[in-house]
């Protein structure tokens, strides 16, 4: 295997494009501010920098995240080895070479990627990793939330759902473990991605249940909770949660009286 997954010269490649979205990003909101509020007294030049810096900053800090969890990837990547050679096949090892070499990749082909990046394509896709690595970057992760190390898995989970962001494994990853350090703020952003696009899966409804207790949104935990009985009714999983999950809902809901 080479060296750090996607090393800090490969989101340097990416700058220039999210700079061009950003000022697209950034007079979207402008426009929206001006509907919901046509007497604005800021003017669209201030709003759209001031929008423009926060889409920014936003970005800065996403970035950050990405290459702080590529490095961590490397890391668990290797302990998993050490523990576990036999999945490191000549299929996974070349898959994971392919994405250490996205960066070289990036730079030969950056009108390409950027046009690729922006009809939709992930970053998994442009690398062309099947899921089978895929599933031991997971293993990878996973182990570490395993061994209780929940800041290190965040940010690995994190990394992840920017590299495939149809996964929604890793979003429910990334979940449990920014709830695991109380984020719930940030648990509930990962958990909106899981449900919305598995509304069948009722573990998520169940953790964003208990981030909305945590942050004092009990009505909000109530609602989370009936989705919940919803999808097991729907999808026949989980059934043996249901008179546990009747039993939490009464509960809140004595709470809101």
């Amino acid at each position: 295997m080479q060296g750090p997954i996607i090393p800090e010269k490969a989101a340097d490649k990416l700058d220039k494009a999210f700079e061009l979205q950003a000022d697209t990003l950034a007079q979207k909101k402008v426009d929206e501010a001006l509907v919901l509020h046509p007497n604005q007294l800021i003017s669209p030049k201030t709003l759209l920098e001031r929008y423009k810096k926060e889409i920014q900053g936003e970005f800065s800090a996403y970035r950050a995240g990405q290459i702080v969890g590529a490095s961590k990837l490397a890391l668990a990547l290797q302990a998993l080895a050490s523990e576990m050679p036999e999945l490191f096949t000549n299929k996974v090892v070349a898959g994971i070479d392919r994405i250490a070499g996205l960066s070289d990749y990036i730079a030969k082909h950056e009108k390409a990627v950027t046009e690729q990046l922006n009809n939709g394509t992930s970053l998994q896709e442009i690398a062309k990793v099947d899921d089978t690595v895929m599933d031991i970057l997971y293993q990878a992760a996973k182990r570490l939330y395993d061994k209780a190390l929940f800041a290190d898995a965040a940010d690995v989970f994190g990394f992840l759902t920017g590299f495939a962001p149809s996964n929604y494994i890793y979003w429910l990853g990334l979940a449990n473990a920014e709830y695991q350090q109380r984020r719930f703020h940030e648990a509930l952003q990962a958990l909106h991605n899981v449900c919305s696009a598995i509304p069948n899966d009722p573990a998520c409804h169940l953790t964003a249940s208990r981030c909305y207790v945590e942050i004092g949104q009990i009505d909000k935990a109530v609602e989370a909770l009936e989705l919940s009985l919803v999808a097991i009714r729907e999808s026949q999983e989980c059934m043996d949660w249901k008179e546990g999950i009747e039993q939490e809902k009464q509960h809140l809901q004595q709470m809101l009286k």
